[in-house]
C-alpha cells in the first residue's frame, strides 16, 4: 500500500517549495513509519540541492499530525493527495530545512 506520506513528499519536492505532540505508542509508531516512508521516497526521487530530507520529513509529518487522533492519522493515510493545509505545512518545512547555497 502506497503511503499518503510518500505522496506528500513527492508533491512537495515537485513544488520545490518542512516533537511529536502527545501520544501513545501507536501514534508514535505511526508517525515514525510516516517519516521513514517520506525519507525513503524522497531519496529515490529528485530532491532539491541542500534539502535536509530527514529534517523535512520529520518536520512535515509531525506538524501534519499535530492535534490529530490516531483515527484521524489513519484517515489521512487513505487520502490520495495532500490538502492545501498540508501543502502549506510542507512548504514551510521545506524552507526551514533547506540550506542556502554557499553555506
Amino acid at each position: 500500500m502506497r503511503s499518503r506520506y510518500a505522496v506528500i513528499a513527492l508533491a512537495t519536492f515537485a513544488l520545490a517549495a518542512c516533537g511529536v505532540v502527545g501520544g501513545d505508542a501507536e501514534r508514535q509508531a505511526f508517525i515514525t513509519k510516516a517519516v521513514n516512508s517520506c525519507v525513503e521516497t524522497a531519496q529515490k526521487g529528485r530532491t532539491p540541492p541542500g534539502v535536509n530530507v530527514e529534517g523535512f520529513c520529520s518536520c512535515a509529518m509531525n506538524k501534519i499530525a499535530e492535534g490529530k487522533t490516531i483515527e484521524q492519522l489513519h484517515a489521512l493515510d487513505e487520502q490520495k493527495a495532500p490538502t492545501p493545509a498540508d501543502v502549506a505545512i510542507m512548504r514551510q518545512c521545506m524552507t526551514e530545512m533547506t540550506i542556502p547555497a554557499g553555506k
